[in-house]
């Protein structure tokens, strides 16, 4: 019995070289295009947050409570966000972005909380503000992640309109 060491490896090694693009689930795309969009709906939610602020320091007390509760209207976006960028049509600069988006998102219940009064800090306070300027930077990176094209696929290109036939 003679052992043929030419043949090289098995035939499913062979199809998945190592390093290389699993492909892509029927949901993958749609799934990039979710986090997008939603990236997008949580960059406005941001900007009304920062609205209702403004408007509990210059217009009274009351916009405050709003401040408080519009959050819970938008909050559950960041773990979905989070679950979706996992999909392999984004990089993993995406879940990289989906992650710090809630990390950042935590970090902000934290400076109005309790961490505050545990350190008898009003410094921590201060960095409520800051914190929304970091969620809606990170939010915007994640909006405009481009999807990675599938094995086999080609990522899309702008056509220049002066080499179109008859131009």
């Amino acid at each position: 019995m003679s052992t043929d060491l030419t043949e090289g490896p098995p035939r499913d090694a062979r199809e998945a070289p190592a390093g290389a693009r699993r492909p892509l689930r029927r949901w993958d795309a749609p799934a990039a295009r979710a986090v997008r969009v939603g990236a997008w709906l949580f960059l406005a939610a941001i900007g009304i947050q920062v609205f209702l602020a403004g408007m509990g320091v210059f217009s009274g007390p009351l916009w405050w409570a709003r401040h408080r509760a519009f959050v819970h209207a938008f909050e559950w976006t960041a773990p979905l966000l989070l679950i979706l960028a996992f999909s392999r049509a984004l990089p993993r600069r995406a879940r990289v972005l989906a992650l710090l988006l809630n990390v950042l998102l935590f970090a902000q219940y934290a400076t109005v909380g309790s961490l505050p009064v545990l350190l008898h800090s009003r410094a921590v306070s201060a960095l409520h503000p800051v914190g929304a300027l970091l969620l809606f930077w990170t939010a915007l990176s994640l909006a405009k992640v481009p999807a990675t094209p599938g094995p086999g696929e080609r990522r899309p290109t702008r056509r220049d309109p002066r080499s179109a036939p008859g131009a």
